[in-house]
């Protein structure tokens, strides 16, 4: 006999929770996974602290030395908050504000 018990489950073998999984991801997956993780904790983050940090890079991205007002208005943040996100390229501008402006000789082909 090859059939293992984990073939004979049904959806209505499930609890409310494992239900509501098994139907989101397909029950064939939900039982793959649990044979893969059972009895692990598994976390599964929301998705704003990601968002929040692509949002971040973005800013950092954007960040041109100067456009703290800009920058909190695209985004819908005070200029306090974007300030704290760009602390260190701003630092780093200050410092050498012809950083990116700057030419090498590996420019010159």
């Amino acid at each position: 006999m090859n059939e293992r018990i984990v073939d004979l489950l049904t959806l209505d073998d499930l609890t409310e929770d494992q239900r509501t999984i098994a139907e989101l991801i397909g029950f064939d997956n939900y039982k793959e996974l649990v044979e893969v993780f059972a009895g692990e904790y598994i976390y599964l983050p929301k998705f704003e602290s990601k968002e929040r940090e692509i949002r971040n890079q973005r800013i950092i991205d954007e960040f041109d030395g100067a456009n703290f007002s800009e920058l909190a208005k695209k985004y819908g943040l005070t200029t306090v908050s974007i300030r704290c996100i760009v602390a260190v390229k701003h630092r780093a501008l200050k410092a050498n504000p012809l950083q990116d402006a700057q030419l090498s000789l590996l420019d010159f082909n």
